[in-house]
């Protein structure tokens, strides 16, 4: 079965020591020291290390080169879990996990609480039952419920093209040939740098039996992909 993602998890996990910081004295921080301590370190190890190469200033969400291009995952991995254990409200390690799931392997037994604890608690925003999906998706075997999962997503921000993008790929897992190219052409018309939408596309075209589209498609993928080198993520899965 093609899903596009790696086949299940492996079973070890690892530990991961809470964020201490770094100070000589012992003496507990108040919570107005903790907070600017915090905010040091989100700046230092968030903002100023990883939004300058990942986010996409011109149509915003992630650069789709951005997951290949920086290589130190299993630090990042450590880090970003650090971050949630700080304030578990802070949205951006959440979002910068599932961006890089598929890298994150042997951290998903420690991540997967994470995220579902914050679906659990954010009720509104679309991003918790996104990155939660993500995350099951690339598990495996809970197709079913990552559709559940992103259909909320989508409820909350009908113009979240990643979560269309995800919907099509459990959908075309499914076998719903139909239903996986209406994901994939609305994460394409909302975000028209994404070349993994028409690569996708130009496969469920081809099973729904429509050459045109699927050769339309594969040129447009060729097209983006040659302006953003690493852009091909899809055809990597």
């Amino acid at each position: 079965m093609d899903s596009g993602y790696p086949p299940g998890s492996q079973t070890s996990t690892r530990a991961y020591t809470p964020l201490v910081f770094n100070r000589s004295s012992s003496k507990p921080l108040s919570s107005e020291e903790l907070a600017g301590e915090m905010e040091t370190v989100l700046q230092k190890h968030v903002l100023d290390a990883w939004f300058p190469v990942c986010v996409d200033n011109e149509d915003g969400g992630f650069l789709q080169s951005f997951d290949r291009a920086w290589r130190r995952f299993d630090d990042a991995g450590q880090r970003f879990l650090r971050t949630i254990d700080v304030d578990p409200t802070v949205e951006q390690p959440y979002a910068f996990l599932a961006r890089m799931i598929d890298q994150l392997e042997s951290w998903w037994p420690a991540i997967e609480p994470a995220f579902t604890r914050w679906n659990e608690r954010e009720t509104r925003s679309h991003l918790p039952p996104f990155v939660l999906a993500r995350l099951l998706r690339a598990r495996g075997g809970a197709e079913d419920r990552a559709e559940q999962l992103l259909r909320t997503s989508i409820a909350r921000k009908a113009d979240f093209a990643e979560s269309h993008f995800e919907l099509g790929g459990v959908l075309e897992q499914k076998r719903q040939w139909a239903a996986a190219a209406t994901e994939y052409e609305t994460s394409a018309r909302l975000n028209p740098k994404l070349a993994d939408a028409h690569y996708r596309l130009a496969r469920v075209y081809a099973r729904l039996q429509q050459p045109e589209k699927a050769a339309q498609a594969r040129a447009r993928h060729e097209q983006l992909s040659a302006a953003t080198p690493a852009a091909g993520m899809a055809e990597r899965r």
